[in-house]
């Protein structure tokens, strides 16, 4: 470890184990690509186990195509690997987030699907194309979700929809202003969609591109390097989130956790379930955790990129905003360039 990162993590430890909420500034700043994060000056969480279980639900966008590939690895075997990885560790219903232009373009494509509703493990709407709603405008997004609809319904052999209206926002952006944010939920209440919010996000995605250059480098202590940062950010971010959001809703909750259909996840999933499962995290269903009632009881605020449940609190309704971790972004971007 990072000597210098010693007396941060001493700064959060005691923060949790004192269970006292952090002052939040008079400006809080939430960081929401990697580029902002690795300016935080921030302790991170302890690796001791919680003392209670945590509920957790598994959720997976992009599919069926995120991030480059190692050569010779298909989507199907990255889908596959995630679908082992579920079944041996238990997990129920892991929710998959379509985006529809990618879903049936190629053979691998459909079979990595395949494979995914044929485990059981139930689709949602990430829209067509994943645009940015505030560069193409919200009834050019509205349209976007909608033209993902008949792609889910073929895959899933359901056109009611009753098994895959649950939507996730690309980008976590519900919003640019309260207008955009309004206009989109209420499209979503009146075809029936289920809001799938995310509370624990490690940023997953930020580590499949530097996995395959540092494959294609052969540089074997950089992939070392890549799979001990990726297990312990995983870990301090789930803590992280657990304690932010039991000081801010004054108990605990149940979690959703963001992942990605991505190479370098399908590499560590198996190491990530037990890493969680060894602090205390039982698996359950979205639909379990979003049946916990502070899913329905945070305010949306009017602009939102990338925010958690927990950081939609803090911007709505001003509860305390702990210190960020440090999100090694920067490395991340140079490693095996």
């Amino acid at each position: 470890m990072n000597r210098s990162l010693l007396p941060a993590l001493a700064g959060l430890l005691s923060w949790v184990l004192a269970g006292c909420a952090v002052e939040a500034p008079t400006t809080p700043e939430t960081p929401t690509t990697p580029e902002t994060a690795t300016t935080s000056q921030a302790p991170a969480a302890p690796n001791a186990p919680a003392a209670r279980p945590t509920k957790v639900a598994i959720t997976v966008d992009d599919l069926p195509t995120h991030g480059p590939l190692p050569p010779g690895t298909t989507r199907a075997q990255v889908h596959a690997s995630l679908i082992d990885a579920f079944e041996r560790h238990g997990v129920p219903e892991v929710r998959g987030f379509v985006i529809g232009e990618h879903a049936t373009d190629s053979p691998d494509h459909r079979e990595a699907l395949r494979i995914w509703t044929e485990a059981g493990h139930p689709l949602g709407n990430h829209t067509w194309s994943h645009p940015n709603m505030e560069e193409i405008g919200v009834e050019a997004y509205l349209r976007d979700i909608d033209r993902n609809e008949a792609v889910l319904a073929e895959l899933t052999g359901d056109p009611s929809g009753a098994s895959w209206r649950s939507f996730r926002y690309p980008y976590l952006r519900q919003g640019f202003d309260q207008a955009s944010s309004s206009r989109v939920r209420a499209h979503l209440a009146e075809r029936g969609y289920q809001i799938a919010e995310v509370s624990i996000d490690f940023w997953d995605w930020d580590y499949q591109a530097p996995y395959v250059r540092c494959l294609a480098a052969g540089a074997d202590s950089g992939v070392a390097a890549l799979r001990d940062t990726y297990r312990q950010r995983a870990v301090e971010m789930l803590e992280w989130h657990r304690a932010a959001a039991l000081s801010a809703f004054d108990r605990p909750i149940a979690h959703v956790l963001l992942l990605h259909a991505g190479a370098f996840t399908a590499e560590m999933i198996e190491e990530l379930l037990t890493a969680y499962e060894a602090r205390g995290v039982v698996w359950v269903s979205l639909d379990e955790a979003l049946a916990d009632p502070i899913y329905a009881q945070v305010p949306l605020p009017p602009r939102t990129h990338g925010d958690v449940l927990v950081e939609q609190a803090i911007a709505s309704l001003g509860v305390p905003h702990p210190p960020w971790t440090h999100h090694p972004g920067a490395l991340l971007g140079a490693l095996c360039q």
